[in-house]
This record gives C-alpha cells, structure tokens and sequence, in this order.
C-alpha cells in the first residue's frame, strides 16, 4: 500500500514540474489526504478580537523597502513550528511536494495551516513574492522556506494569505 502511495505520488511530481519545482520529499509516502490530516488541521477563531475602532499601526508608514528579509537581520530563528502566525490553505499535493522557485499553483482560501512571514522581495523576472517560514520543518521546500507570489488578483492572497494576518508588536527596548 504504502509504495503504491509513493509511485503515485513520484508520478504526481513528475507531472506537476511546472514554475515551482516539485520533488518528492519525506511526505512522498503520504496521501494527500493523511498529509492534510496530520500537518493541516487549523482551527480558526470564530471569536475573534474586533479591530474596529482601533487603527493599524503603521498606517502613517510611507517608506516602504522594495525588499525585507528579517533573517539577514537577525531577527527571525531557526524553522519551527512559530505557532500564531499568517494562515493559508496548505491541504493540496502542489504544496505537500513543493521543492524551491516561486509558488504560484492555485490552491483555496479554507485556512489550515500556519506561516511565519519572515521577509518579502522581487525575483529576477519581477515577480513580487512573499517569503514565509514553513512549519513542517527544514527538509521540506528551500531548508524549510516557501516562496509565494504577491501582489495576485485574488483580494484574499494565494491560498488565503491575506484573510488572517497577524504581526508581532515590539512592546520593550532591544536588550544588548
């Protein structure tokens, strides 16, 4: 069973080599859907905080760096699981096997699964992209990291990413 689960997935990859290159990786053995069973399953809170009269914070920002990458800064760890942080819709093949290159498969908006944006930028060709910490660990997509594209016609963002963001606040001085 579980290597007729793993040709049908070896052959899943071989087909889906499209922009974001697909590699069979440690969930090769996994169907779709024990994948989404076992690494998916977000609970969304359906009793959220409201926002409404309390205005975002960087709203007066008017410089924005046409490139942020909060690792180089030293200010991102190592990949874990972050616990709250941006949600997305996880449950498809093309990101159980997603390898490297810039995520653009389409997928839902049925939140189940976290990401830690840690920094965001343009590819060579001009493609915007989003760069998120992956909670499935290092061996999985580029050493844990996952590139998606931004700035995409879908007001929600590529699988949801914009539906439930969230951003840590800096409450104390830097401690040297």
């Amino acid at each position: 069973m579980c290597f007729d689960i793993f040709k049908a997935n070896d052959n899943y990859v071989f087909e889906s080599n499209k922009n974001a290159k697909a590699y069979m990786n440690k969930f090769g053995d996994m169907t779709k859907e024990e994948f989404r069973r076992t690494y998916t399953g977000l609970r969304m809170n359906t009793r959220r905080q409201s926002s409404v009269g309390r205005s975002f914070m960087y709203e007066n920002d008017t410089v924005v760096l046409p490139a942020m990458d909060w690792r180089q800064k030293g200010a991102i760890t190592g990949v874990k699981n972050q616990g709250k942080c941006v949600s997305i819709e996880a449950a498809g093949q093309d990101f159980q096997f997603y390898s490297e290159g810039v995520f653009i498969e389409s997928c839902g908006t049925k939140l189940d699964h976290r990401v830690g944006m840690v920094g965001y930028g343009t590819t060579d060709d001009g493609t915007k992209v989003l760069d998120s910490e992956e909670l499935v660990g290092s061996r999985w997509g580029e050493q844990g990291y996952i590139r998606m594209q931004r700035d995409v016609s879908a007001n929600k963002g590529l699988c949801g990413i914009a539906m439930e963001a969230s951003y840590p606040i800096k409450a104390s001085p830097n401690l040297v």
